[in-house]
């Protein structure tokens, strides 16, 4: 995404490159209109579709107004955390409101995910950490076999980088193409994201996470239904293994998602 100013005002731009541009281009286009009619008009927002580049594999959206939640949440105390961090939970239960469903889940689908990445790592990881990591994950998904997913159209790349708060409008950008996955994982992605920015583990956590996060994401009413919670935990460690691997020129980033993969394995719930 790059910030620039069309007809003398500040949008973003997106282009697409190589073979398959076009048709993520109009992935994205089609994700865009179906998260824009599911978020209609209201406090819940998404960034507007302003141009279409099609030649070119570009999408220009207008600039969302307010201040990014991740420069919001890096100065806020405790309590003005956690109402930013229910704000987005109630973001996301709005989008998910209309279009949710359960559907039988399918935990091999992202340990076979997980084991092409770490085939294709080439820079040096904690071989050891990955293995337990990876032993316990398998272990949990053979006890969600069976288990039914809440899947919905959701937002993809939810990240505090990707929110922007004005007064009470909550507005997203970049949103990912995709068809409805579970709702969990938007969830496990927006707390896995803030661990890794935490320069020193909670006192409390709940599945590596600092438990006030945890709780004001997951426990907002209407969210996730308490039968999911076993659900985000795999989701949870699914994507800090994710995380840890594409984390290599990021050390500090790095060092605090292996922290929070041994917090997950040997120290479930809170």
């Amino acid at each position: 995404m790059l910030e620039i100013r069309l007809h003398g005002r500040p949008a973003f731009l997106k282009q697409f490159l190589g073979p398959d541009a076009q048709d993520r281009l109009d992935a994205t286009l089609d994700q865009i209109a179906r998260m824009a009619a599911l978020l209609d008009e209201g406090p819940d927002a998404l960034c507007q579709l302003l141009l279409t580049l099609p030649a070119h594999g570009v999408l220009i959206t207008a600039a969302a107004p307010g201040q990014q939640m991740s420069r919001l949440l890096a100065a806020a105390p405790p309590q003005r955390r956690a109402a930013l961090l229910a704000r987005i939970a109630a973001w996301l239960r709005r989008l998910i409101g209309q279009d949710r469903h359960r559907a039988p889940f399918a935990p091999g689908f992202w340990l076979h995910r997980l084991d092409g990445r770490i085939a294709q790592v080439r820079a040096p990881i904690d071989r050891i950490l990955v293995a337990a990591h990876m032993g316990v994950l398998r272990e949990a998904a053979m006890k969600l076999q069976g288990a039914k997913v809440l899947r919905a159209t959701i937002h993809g790349d939810l990240t505090p980088d990707n929110l922007f708060l004005h007064g009470a409008r909550l507005t997203a950008i970049d949103p990912r193409p995709s068809s409805p996955l579970p709702v969990v994982r938007d969830v496990a992605r927006l707390l896995v994201w803030l661990e890794s920015r935490r320069d020193c583990p909670a006192p409390a956590q709940r599945d590596g996470i600092a438990l006030a996060d945890h709780t004001a994401l997951s426990a907002l009413s209407g969210l996730l239904p308490a039968d999911q919670a076993p659900i985000l935990r795999f989701m949870i460690g699914e994507l800090l293994l994710d995380y840890y691997l594409a984390s290599a020129s990021k050390p500090d980033r790095r060092q605090a998602l292996a922290r929070a993969m041994r917090d997950w394995a040997i120290r479930p719930g809170p």
